[in-house]
């Protein structure tokens, strides 16, 4: 609770490898240390990103702003590298508030198949696919942005995917020998 999700996580890590060598060496079963590592492993974990988009989407939608404003501000968005913003006194890496404005104006829905995720607190729940991959200078802008749920992002980055044509407002492509033409269009 004290050291959020990262430092949950980081603490089961621990637990587990302090569980695989003990039990390695001594040849005993830890039932006690697995029930807690179980426990806690159970809680679904939200990435840093995920908690920043999310403070961010309430920020914006505390301010009143039109999807008219957002749109103008992802048009004029610049093509670098991520940097610090600020919203409304507050810093956030520039990614997250564009993924941010990107998940309001397509209305937090899978591009595939439309589904929506609503959280048990009412918010709701939808990843953002890189089309051009980060660790390949994949930008944070709505051409290079596709909202999927988890099992359509996840086959979107290990399935069979082959890119047909891919322009500022379309992408059309085969994923596991299905054919999807997607608009990027943020108006």
């Amino acid at each position: 609770k004290d050291y959020g999700s990262i430092g949950l996580s980081n603490a089961l890590t621990a637990l587990k490898l302090h569980i695989e060598y003990y039990e390695g060496i001594q040849k005993v079963f830890m039932k006690s240390m697995r029930n807690i590592y179980d426990k806690y492993f159970a809680i679904p974990l939200e990435s840093t990103d995920d908690q920043e988009q999310n403070e961010i989407i309430k920020k914006i939608k505390n301010q009143n702003k039109s999807k008219q404003e957002l749109i103008k501000e992802l048009k004029n968005l610049k093509p670098t590298d991520p940097e610090k913003v600020n919203v409304s006194s507050k810093s956030f890496k520039r990614d997250n508030k564009t993924i941010a404005q990107i998940k309001i104006l397509r209305d937090f829905k899978c591009q595939i198949c439309s589904t929506t995720i609503k959280k048990k607190d009412g918010t709701l729940y939808i990843e953002a696919a890189h089309i051009e991959p980060k660790h390949k200078k994949g930008r944070e802008t709505p051409d290079n942005i596709l909202l999927l749920c988890p099992n359509h992002h996840k086959e979107f980055d290990f399935g069979e995917r082959i890119i047909l044509n891919h322009e500022k407002e379309i992408i059309h492509f085969t994923l596991n020998g299905r054919e999807h033409k997607i608009s990027l269009k943020i108006d």
